[in-house]
């Protein structure tokens, strides 16, 4: 079993981790988002990374480049140059024109000039795991600044995660789920994660407890109001997704126990939905 990075996932994502960036303001998953996301207030970002057929990690949710850029292709059958290519943010209006689909490198920079904590979710055809991890996990060491947290590393990919640990095993693992199962926590443990990533309606403060107790935080996904995500804290779950991080800016800073007092007065300031 691999051991943990650390106890301590606060230094590795805040309360809020904004999903694919600022996902309603901007081009989802681009240097864009990223600045609008950091612009509202948040400390950490949560995005999606494939892998090129030459090698090199990108930023992009889907397989294909056509939902976000209008150009039909496989992401894993292109190369690198002609993703580059592609225009990311006309669909948004002419204020995004031009927009790149930036390449992980160039996400690690912005995201440590912008003040953000990544979460790189692991994204890929099964057959690419070892590939995909070996690209990642050079990209990271080349660079992210050494002098801080390294980023979580996150997937549904059991495969996907252990390869990157087998590689790295300094960096930290989260584990995502649709659901929670018996051998959830099982599963996590012997991948070394520190944290389970789960849907937030599968979510209760039973099973927030017992992740606390195996040594695990929760991260809920993908939680736009923020009676919801009060309610969540409140449960005991350590960070939330969200495409909203301009409505989320209130939980900036809180101190997310159950019982923290942060916690009771922000909730006279937010509409329980």
């Amino acid at each position: 079993m691999k051991t943990a990075f650390s106890p301590d996932v606060s230094r590795l994502l805040p309360a809020v981790v904004a999903h694919r960036g600022a996902p309603r303001c901007a081009p989802e998953n681009t240097i864009a988002a990223f600045a609008a996301a950091a612009a509202m207030g948040a400390r950490a970002v949560e995005c999606d990374v494939r892998i090129t057929a030459d090698g090199v990690c990108v930023l992009m949710h889907d397989d294909t480049t056509t939902r976000t850029t209008g150009h039909p292709g496989q992401v894993e059958g292109m190369k690198a140059a002609a993703v580059a290519c592609l225009d990311a943010g006309s669909h948004w209006g002419s204020a995004f024109a031009g927009e790149q689909v930036p390449t992980l490198r160039a996400a690690l920079a912005a995201c440590a000039k912008l003040g953000l904590r990544p979460n790189l979710e692991i994204k890929g055809p099964t057959g690419q795991e070892t590939r995909l991890a070996a690209a990642l996990t050079e990209t990271i060491a080349a660079s992210w600044p050494s002098r801080r947290p390294p980023p979580l590393v996150s997937s549904f990919g059991p495969e996907a995660l252990a390869a990157v640990g087998a590689i790295a095993p300094a960096l930290p693992l989260g584990l995502l789920v649709h659901r929670w199962r018996p051998d959830t926590f099982r599963r996590a443990r012997d991948l070394g994660a520190v944290s389970v990533h789960c849907r937030q309606d599968r979510l209760d403060a039973g099973l927030c407890r017992a992740a606390k107790a195996a040594g695990l935080y929760v991260v809920a996904y993908t939680v736009n109001a923020p009676g919801r995500a009060l309610a969540l804290f409140r449960q005991g779950v350590h960070s939330i997704i969200t495409d909203r991080p301009d409505a989320m800016r209130v939980f900036s800073g809180v101190n997310r126990r159950p019982d923290s007092p942060s916690l009771l007065k922000n909730r006279r300031h937010i509409a329980l939905e």
